[in-house]
């Protein structure tokens, strides 16, 4: 099973992939081209620790409504039991994502 840490990594690591192809001379012009073109839209480190950090806000938030006793509405009945995509509060992952911005 993925942890929230090793999803933040591997993002990160595929983000630093898609650079180091961007610029290998190396290799074919259009791969070189592809890479650049899908690095445009990817996110940034900074991107990765700013959802991170809001995913455990909105955690926070939810399991404190929970804990007074408030109903979530159905489009938010799911939200307590979904796992955070990214890690903002683990000093660890943390650290990747300032490591490669």
């Amino acid at each position: 099973m993925t942890t929230t840490h090793e999803r933040t990594r591997g993002v990160v690591d595929a983000g630093e992939f898609l650079e180091r192809l961007s610029k290998d001379s190396s290799l074919p012009r259009p791969v070189r081209l592809e890479a650049k073109r899908l690095l445009r839209h990817f996110p940034s480190g900074q991107d990765i620790s700013r959802a991170g950090r809001l995913e455990n806000i909105r955690q926070r938030a939810i399991d404190e409504l929970l804990g007074n006793g408030v109903e979530l509405p159905p489009v938010l009945s799911t939200w307590p039991i979904s796992e955070t995509f990214f890690s903002g509060d683990d000093e660890e992952a943390a650290t990747i994502v300032t490591m490669r911005i």
